[in-house]
């Protein structure tokens, strides 16, 4: 994956535009005593893949916490991904609703390399998809919005 990776970053950057890769569970299961997240970081070219780090699946997921992975190469993380973790069934939620402290994650967070933020709801809401991304929006407006 990660040659497919700096394969596609290469034709993207020559066309002159930015590549970044996106995420999920699986890249933080292990691998031969390291993760497939680990993989991609070590063998993927930073000036050719930069990174949205899912903080979700971070969170969810990976042996490592959010802070550690961004502070190994803070420039590769150029994007991050928000949502927030129910409580007792570790789907999403909305922001504020959940188990991650953004608060105090986000003012820990080295934010050197972060040129996009994007917040999301996903398929599971309380009542229906509008009020739930309302509501993420709001919170994140109210909350979170001035560490970014």
């Amino acid at each position: 994956m990660a040659d497919k990776l700096n394969s596609i970053g290469e034709q993207v950057h020559d066309a002159g535009l930015g590549f970044a890769y996106h995420n999920h569970d699986f890249e933080f299961l292990p691998q031969q005593g390291q993760t497939g997240y680990d993989i991609i970081l070590e063998r993927t070219d930073p000036n050719l893949v930069k990174l949205q780090l899912d903080l979700y699946w971070a969170v969810h997921s990976s042996p490592k916490d959010p802070l550690e992975l961004i502070a190994a190469d803070p420039s590769r993380f150029v994007m991050w991904h928000m949502k927030d973790m129910d409580k007792r069934t570790r789907d999403y939620t909305e922001l504020g609703n959940g188990s991650i402290d953004y608060d105090q994650m986000l003012a820990a967070l080295d934010q050197s390399g972060l040129q996009f933020y994007y917040l999301e709801q996903g398929g599971n809401f309380a009542k229906d998809s509008m009020q739930s991304v309302a509501q993420s929006a709001q919170y994140f407006k109210n909350n979170l919005q001035h560490y970014l």
